[in-house]
């Protein structure tokens, strides 16, 4: 069995983590934090030792990435999760070639496979980041993460109602960022959340417990990477 303390709510239990909060870094640091992951064999427990290695997007991490040179960094990711994970930070539209500071982007056309396009030039970038990430994927399925988390609304990286836009100019809500797209059809058991969504606490505790059980089945003796070995790896009450 495996169990994880962390911080999943405020030290009342009563909100979640406020990101623009001028008291939130103080409390992170007050608050003390263990993750425990351990293999039961027999009566024995061995700690697995080792980090759960989480992709993400760059801009989370405070790099300074966006299309303005700017950032997105994220109060939970850094403050709090970077002590337990190790990461691999990704930023698709800079690998790609856009640069920064560089021309916006946006999702057109069909939303169940939109083209990423330049907003002032036109330039259509689809191919691109698309065998981008085709040889990124490559890469990153050799690393053996444990989870990824997305930036919402990115139009490479934003995992659900990224604004596509029609022939109209009118936004439709119903798109997955290209590069989101390609990392979930590639590695579809791979743990994959939004740091907008972590804000409700219920699913930042799911993500945690889905990345700690995914970092357990990868470190199982013998553990055959199947939809159905993870359902035999929960059955079997290893999580």
């Amino acid at each position: 069995m495996f169990s994880s303390s962390i911080p999943l709510w405020w030290p009342n239990g009563s909100r979640p983590c406020r990101q623009n909060s001028r008291w939130a870094g103080s409390l992170y640091e007050q608050r003390r934090i263990t993750v425990v992951l351990r293999i039961r064999r027999g009566d024995a427990r061995e700690t697995v030792s080792e980090k759960p290695r989480i992709g993400i997007s760059a801009c989370l991490l405070g790099e300074k990435v966006r299309h303005d040179g700017g950032h997105k960094r994220d109060l939970f990711v850094t403050e709090i999760l970077s002590r337990f994970v190790e990461w691999v930070p990704v930023c698709p539209e800079v690998e790609v070639g856009m640069g920064v500071p560089r021309e916006t982007v946006r999702l057109v056309g069909n939303p169940s496979h939109p083209r990423v396009v330049a907003d002032r030039s036109g330039k259509d970038w689809s191919r691109k980041m698309e065998a981008y990430s085709r040889k990124r994927l490559k890469k990153l399925s050799s690393m053996n993460l444990s989870g990824y988390i997305l930036k919402k609304n990115s139009p490479s990286c934003g995992m659900e109602r990224v604004k596509v836009y029609g022939k109209g100019g009118a936004p439709i809500l119903k798109g997955r960022g290209l590069f989101a797209q390609s990392l979930m059809t590639a590695l579809p058991l791979l743990p994959v959340e939004e740091e907008g969504r972590l804000n409700d606490l219920a699913l930042r505790e799911n993500f945690i417990a889905r990345v700690c059980a995914y970092h357990r089945w990868q470190n199982s003796p013998g553990s055959v990477k199947s939809l159905r070995s993870l359902i035999k790896f929960h059955k079997n009450k290893h999580c």
